[in-house]
């Protein structure tokens, strides 16, 4: 396509050492691959949890990167100060997450919104 820029790490000729990732990585990578090139001071593992929930929710293969960045985003969760993590902890009454909560408990009920007539009843 005509584009100024094509961020797909399935190209043929990109050296990106892992093709399977979501989408959420790809714009979490090019975000802070923008960072450094506007050199801005600004902690990517902010979005850790955010990024873990993605890569679990997509069912992305749970190997190299990947695992890592979702250990990394489990520990965050467990720690997290966001309100919707408060929440989520508060309404399933649980003060720790593992991997399969990710994927059977907190993915869903963010997705659930997604299949309802009106998402705007959800917030």
């Amino acid at each position: 396509p005509d584009a100024f820029a094509i961020i797909n790490p399935k190209q043929k000729d990109c050296d990106f050492p892992e093709i399977e990732i979501c989408g959420a990585q790809v714009a979490w990578y090019l975000i802070a691959a923008l960072k450094e090139v506007c050199k801005l001071k600004y902690d990517m593992c902010k979005f850790l949890e955010l990024l873990a929930i993605a890569i679990v929710a997509d069912m992305m293969e749970l190997r190299d990167l990947n695992r890592a960045l979702v250990r990394r985003g489990i520990d965050h969760i467990n720690k997290s100060k966001r309100a919707a993590f408060r929440a989520i902890k508060h309404y399933y009454q649980k003060d720790k997450f593992a991997l399969d909560n990710i994927g059977f408990l907190i993915a869903p009920l963010i997705n659930s919104a997604g299949r309802m007539d009106d998402a705007s009843i959800s917030y």
